[in-house]
């Protein structure tokens, strides 16, 4: 056998777990709503789907154009609402998680290099997964 196609079959069955592990988990209708007024906080909008048999846990999201972005959860407990930082959140086996204005959402800080109308990139890293980059774009508060 031509040793050409000895790598070739090789460095498929070696990329095939990757590229099946890259489909088990999307980031859906992500959606980046900034603020009218110029380096206030701005918002992250989007579904995580998990069509893998564990969960997954999303431990932090990342852009360039931004200084960080914290995962938030709104809670409404006995009426009071509170927005809490949190470290993580799981993406339950099969199901999804949709980070939504009033529950789940990423809080995005040092926002002076957003403009309404641009797309930028978010890199979400997770605790048992590859990293995934997207594509959102950046609409104002009530687009």
């Amino acid at each position: 056998m031509p040793k050409f196609l000895i790598i070739l079959i090789v460095s498929l069955f070696i990329s095939m777990p990757v590229a099946a592990m890259a489909q088990d988990i999307s980031v859906e209708n992500a959606v980046v709503r900034a603020n009218t007024v110029p380096g206030r906080p701005a918002a992250l909008y989007f579904t995580m789907i998990n069509k893998a048999d564990q969960p997954h846990v999303l431990k932090a999201i990342s852009s360039s154009v931004v200084k960080n972005i914290m995962i938030h959860e709104s809670t409404n407990v006995d009426g009071v609402r509170r927005m809490e930082h949190r470290n993580h959140a799981v993406v339950p086996v099969g199901g999804e998680l949709t980070f939504e204005r009033g529950a789940w959402h990423g809080m995005l800080m040092g926002t002076s290099k957003l403009k309404i109308g641009e797309t930028i990139s978010l890199t979400f890293t997770f605790v048992d997964h590859a990293p995934l980059t997207i594509q959102a774009p950046v609409k104002g508060l009530m687009d």
